[in-house]
């Protein structure tokens, strides 16, 4: 059983694969609180969470938390109907890590399925990282910066979970916003250093999600970019296309 938010099919607004359609399964809960998530609703258990009636409908049906394996495999197939228009299923949340006896089961399914385990996490949990890697195609590991949180960051945590997710396809997110500093960027490159790793680094301007959170100018994400360029890293700039297309 598992807590979940909604599963849904839309395309990826954030990271590398920006623009490819996948199934979305948000699981509830969440070891962290975020100055500027814009999933708040997922920080918690609800009684009930919701998943898309098809591929071509917007239309969602609701079901008592918390969810067997059954049925969550059961709305994952409704949406990858015809099979083959899905990239990945992208594991998402709150924090999907804190129900990792349950991914188990579930990218086990997904795989027999012809379907790639795409994981979105937050960077501290490094023991179940390392569980569920050989079972994941992609990860989405996020650094946190404290600039951007409001919250001290576990970079010894961070470092672990880059540290265990080599065999995949990796790559770091890091949100940005106008209070990051060019030491924000320097600790990231510092800490994959330490990993042992050399993989894309998206900085993600903040979506505004309330009032004092602002992104960095223009100039301001160039002259980021140029930190991370220095020290012989993939820097790349991507927002969050979702919101702007107003996409799930």
């Amino acid at each position: 059983m598992a807590w979940l938010s909604e599963v849904f099919s839309s395309a990826q607004g954030e990271g590398l694969y920006v623009g490819c359609r996948q199934v979305f399964v948000r699981f509830a809960g969440c070891n962290l609180r975020c100055a500027y998530c814009d999933t708040p609703a997922s920080r918690k258990p609800e009684p009930r969470w919701r998943a898309q009636e098809t591929i071509r409908s917007q239309d969602f049906r609701l079901y008592e938390n918390p969810a067997s394996a059954a049925i969550v495999e059961e709305a994952i197939a409704r949406l990858d109907d015809p099979p083959g228009w899905h990239h990945a299923v992208a594991i998402t949340g709150g924090e999907p890590l804190l129900q990792a006896d349950f991914l188990e089961h579930l990218l086990d399914w997904t795989k027999q399925r012809g379907l790639r385990g795409l994981l979105e996490t937050n960077g501290t949990r490094p023991a179940e990282l390392a569980r569920l890697a050989p079972r994941l195609d992609i990860v989405s590991l996020d650094a946190k910066l404290d600039s951007a949180t409001g919250e001290q960051g576990d970079w010894e945590a961070f470092v672990e979970c880059a540290r265990a997710a080599r065999g995949t396809d990796l790559y770091v997110k890091v949100v940005v916003t106008a209070e990051a500093s060019d030491q924000d960027v320097a600790q990231v490159c510092e800490a994959l250093d330490r990993a042992g790793v050399n993989v894309p680094v998206v900085l993600q301007p903040v979506s505004p999600v309330r009032q004092g959170i602002r992104a960095p100018s223009g100039p301001r994400l160039l002259a980021l970019q140029a930190i991370g360029l220095q020290r012989g890293r993939d820097v790349r700039i991507i927002p969050q296309c979702h919101r702007l297309l107003d996409l799930l």
